[in-house]
């Protein structure tokens, strides 16, 4: 195992994580230059040495950052006392925002090409991303259960549901061609299509109609 070396935090650290998180999102791990990190950052090669040994270093510590400020976070609308069908297209609306915005698109692309250089980062992204949101709808839906609202037996299945209709054919489309691949007309027939798919497969039989 490779030792693991420290990380000094300083007056100019935030500098050049700031910097540092452009240009690894913007090249990945592979097309990042030190020096044009240094350049991006405002600050010498030697300062930025002093804060991370090594280039690998800093992009695992810009790669932790970037998953405790951007992870999806639905739990303000999961807790609000409303029916179901209310809530949904919020949580669906925040999904799929997200997984098209630029900073979604760049984290999943640099998320995804740099899986097999850090495996262990792969994982800790699964984790605090759709291990996290995956964790909260599973929540969510039970209590849904209890009150009557919805009617499934798999709830880690139909989070996981919920996730993929939200991101129907707009994650790949806005990965592969760009977040201007994806308009609102199609972001809204997604949205939309995903919440009457979902509610008619797990709205107790004879409520589905609000499907």
């Amino acid at each position: 195992m490779p030792k693991v070396l420290p990380v000094t935090r300083g007056r100019k650290f935030t500098q050049v994580l700031k910097g540092a998180r452009t240009v690894f999102l913007r090249d990945g791990f592979e097309g990042a230059s030190v020096d044009e990190i240094a350049r991006e950052a405002g600050v010498s090669k030697a300062t930025l040495y002093s804060y991370f040994p090594d280039k690998r270093l800093m992009f695992i510590e810009v790669f932790r950052a970037e998953l405790v400020h951007d992870a999806t976070d639905t739990s303000a609308f999961l807790e609000v006392d409303l029916p179901v069908g209310q809530v949904l297209p919020f949580i669906v609306q925040k999904i799929s925002a997200y997984v098209v915005s630029e900073l979604g698109i760049r984290v999943y692309r640099v998320s995804i090409g740099e899986a097999e250089r850090f495996p262990a980062l792969a994982q800790e992204y699964y984790e605090a991303g759709p291990g996290q949101l995956r964790a909260q709808l599973s929540s969510y839906f039970r209590r849904c259960v209890a009150r009557g609202e919805l009617d499934i037996t798999d709830f880690e299945l139909a989070a996981d549901q919920l996730i993929e209709l939200s991101c129907a054919s707009i994650q790949d489309r806005a990965a592969l061609l760009g977040p201007e691949a994806v308009d609102k007309e199609h972001l809204r027939r997604v949205n939309q299509g995903a919440v009457q798919m979902f509610l008619s497969r797990y709205a107790p039989q004879g409520t589905r109609e609000i499907a």
